[in-house]
């Protein structure tokens, strides 16, 4: 059970009892929760889409969706999606590339 709280705390903001002793080797077994993980962030995110579509335009409601997915992972998947959108579109070698994507500045 530790080990799907330390995929929680790791992916999410959701805060969970044990969350203060969770250590490197705490993460590194978490990794077979990391779907299951990614399947309640997904559901959030549609059950949040399916209301937001209910009162709002689907512009307000796919703002809205993008977020709540921003305040339940804490921007994580964002940062990932804008290293690796920095280093496609450089136009620069397969290496130049990865550098700019393992780059923590945007």
């Amino acid at each position: 059970m530790k080990s799907l709280f330390a995929a929680f705390q790791f992916l999410t903001v959701i805060p969970l009892p044990g969350g203060k002793g969770i250590g490197e080797k705490d993460i590194a077994g978490s990794l077979p929760y990391f779907p299951v993980v990614g399947l309640v962030i997904g559901l959030v995110a549609a059950a949040g889409d399916f209301v937001f579509t209910l009162l709002f335009p689907p512009g307000v409601a796919a703002i809205l969706t993008v977020l709540l997915l921003v305040l339940v992972t804490g921007g994580l998947h964002l940062d990932g999606l804008a290293d690796t959108a920095d280093g496609i579109f450089s136009v620069r070698s397969r290496e130049r590339m990865l550098d700019i994507m393992r780059d923590s500045r945007i």
